[in-house]
């Protein structure tokens, strides 16, 4: 999971088991902050939003490299010629 500083912080909902180890329920959340987070990805993200400068020159090398943003395709109408179950309506 990734997520930027400000955002609202992570929470981990902790299993509970019986003593068979079926599941009994989920406990109450444990808030994770971002200083707190360890590990191989932890605190990847700057602490800081980008200027617009630094926005700007990331968008050119973007274009420059041949990245662009697709934007979704518009949602096909549901038509049919017939209907399927073969009767006349």
């Amino acid at each position: 999971m990734g997520e930027a500083a400000g955002i609202q912080p992570a929470k981990f909902l902790p299993i509970r088991r019986n003593a068979s180890g079926a599941f009994t329920g989920f406990g109450e959340p444990q808030v994770l902050h971002g200083s707190q987070t360890q590990g191989r990805f932890a605190q990847l993200l700057p602490t800081q939003t980008p200027t617009v400068e630094e926005q700007a020159r990331a968008q050119a090398i973007l274009r420059a490299k041949g990245v662009v943003v697709a934007t979704p395709a518009a949602p096909k109408p549901n038509v049919r010629s017939r209907p399927r179950h073969g009767f006349s309506c």
